[in-house]
């Protein structure tokens, strides 16, 4: 039989939206459990790291740290490549995207005024473009036909197209051809483009 997924987190996109999307796009059924404020207090000490999200199997077994969780369903949904080649380019993709979501994070969530604007100001003048420039090269030399790796659609696609979205960086990828080429590609799947009509609208 095939495994009951239940994902845990609150009523927001944030760390799970990749998750969701993944699920999604591989066509593959899950409880979205989203959790109000105040009920999080009552479940806090019942989840392995006291943190969301955290993905339930068969009521049983409980996955956290939600890289590690679209890795495993990447593999278990072969979205993770066809060689160890090709899977080592979709984690080079993946570590990318994720230096650039936690400088974005960095920045935006900074207190300290001054700093802000220094830290905005190289985010958007320098990291983004050299993050986005370095995945437009990989696209182009490891995916095919818009793909970001390989020849269909993987955990890279995903990812990057979530990270691109939460950061707000669309008009910065338009610069850049193959990247640009490869959103268009993900938004307009037809699992995912019925995501992103249908999921709950949420402020974060």
């Amino acid at each position: 039989m095939a495994p009951k997924y239940k994902l845990i987190y609150f009523d927001a996109r944030g760390r799970a939206e990749k998750v969701r999307m993944l699920f999604h796009v591989a066509g593959v059924q899950f409880e979205d459990n989203r959790l109000k404020r105040e009920e999080w207090p009552a479940l806090k000490d019942k989840m392995p790291q006291k943190q969301l999200p955290v993905l339930e199997i068969d009521g049983k077994t409980q996955l956290c740290q939600s890289m590690a969780i679209v890795r495993y369903l990447a593999r278990e949904f072969k979205m993770y490549g066809k060689s160890s080649m090709e899977a080592f380019y979709i984690d080079e993709i993946v570590e990318t995207v994720t230096d650039l979501s936690q400088s974005s994070v960095q920045a935006m969530f900074e207190k300290d005024e001054t700093k802000k604007t220094e830290l905005m100001k190289k985010l958007v003048e320098e990291v983004i473009p050299r993050s986005l420039g370095f995945l437009d090269a990989q696209i182009k030399n490891y995916g095919k036909n818009g793909f970001a790796v390989g020849s269909g659609v993987s955990l890279a696609d995903i990812i990057i197209f979530n990270v691109i979205e939460a950061v707000k960086g669309r008009e910065a990828a338009e610069k850049f051809p193959r990247l640009n080429e490869n959103l268009k590609k993900t938004e307009e799947h037809p699992k995912m483009k019925k995501w992103l009509t249908d999921r709950p609208k949420t402020e974060m």
